[in-house]
């Protein structure tokens, strides 16, 4: 009885093992991507900037102008 209560044991253990070598990795690559979080502001104006299309003599002025506000 000790001698099959060890092989179910032995057996169970080693199914286990295959299921988390095995299992664990193919879950993990198929859950989803977290969204995308929201671009910081500093991320936010340089993207406004870019959708311009400013020459660089446009951003300078645009700086200058910026700084002579602040």
């Amino acid at each position: 009885m000790a001698r099959t209560f060890n092989r179910t044991a032995i057996l169970w253990a080693a199914a286990a093992l295959l299921a988390a070598v095995v299992l664990v990795p193919l879950l993990a690559a198929q859950a989803p991507a977290p969204p995308p979080g929201r671009p910081g502001p500093r991320a936010a104006r340089a993207q406004a900037l870019a959708d311009l299309g400013l020459t660089s003599d446009q951003a300078k002025a645009l700086g200058e102008f910026r700084q002579a506000r602040m």
